[in-house]
């Protein structure tokens, strides 16, 4: 949700995804290391990984306000802004 569609089209992402693909790339996503596999059982299935660990929640600042109605992290704010939630950006759904 990170990148805005104005900065990396949906279009261009889904044909570039699609090319590293057909290089013979498998790709694997919402796996938890340790839940749904384990690392030495990577190691053994795979000659090269990538890991790329996400953040799910944004982290809180320690300031006064934060916690205030309406303050949202930048993560949920990207989340909703680009699931087309309301925001304060967007008051329709």
């Amino acid at each position: 949700y990170g990148i805005p569609a104005y900065r990396l089209p949906r279009d261009i992402l889904v044909k570039e995804i699609e090319e590293i693909k057909n290089l013979g790339v498998e790709i694997k996503c919402n796996i938890r290391v340790g839940r749904d596999i384990s690392f030495e059982e990577i190691k053994k299935r795979f000659d090269y990984v990538f890991l790329a660990p996400g953040v799910s929640k944004s982290q809180k600042m320690g300031i006064e306000g934060e916690n205030m109605q309406g303050i949202l992290g930048g993560i949920e704010f990207l989340r909703d802004f680009n699931l087309h939630e309301k925001t304060w950006l967007r008051k329709e759904k």
